[in-house]
């Protein structure tokens, strides 16, 4: 995910959508977008269903985990936008989770 803000003048607070995407299928990143040095380039992630047995779980498994992933990622989302109220476009603890 790359993101990139311009103002044209002034201070103030500003309010940026952002947006966390869990992938669990794999997929192609360029790093160089996340500052990382030695820049690694573009690198392919593992599908989250090749993980599954290391953690003795099955394909039977996955929905189950995957659900539970989720919901853990948005209960830390919300304490963290009530704890800290960095989206002043929202209520504390009510933030815009899909």
């Amino acid at each position: 995910m790359a993101a990139a803000v311009g103002l044209a003048r002034g201070t103030g607070d500003y309010e940026v959508p952002r947006k966390v995407f869990l992938d669990f299928g794999g997929a192609t990143v360029d790093l160089a977008e996340f500052a990382i040095e030695p820049n690694p380039g573009v690198r392919t992630l593992s599908p989250f269903p090749t993980f599954l047995g290391e953690w003795c779980l099955t394909a039977g498994d996955e929905p189950a985990v995957v659900r539970r992933i989720v919901r853990t990622a948005r209960e830390n989302l919300a304490e963290n936008v009530a704890e800290h109220r960095n989206n002043p476009g929202h209520p504390a603890g009510r933030p815009q989770l899909r």
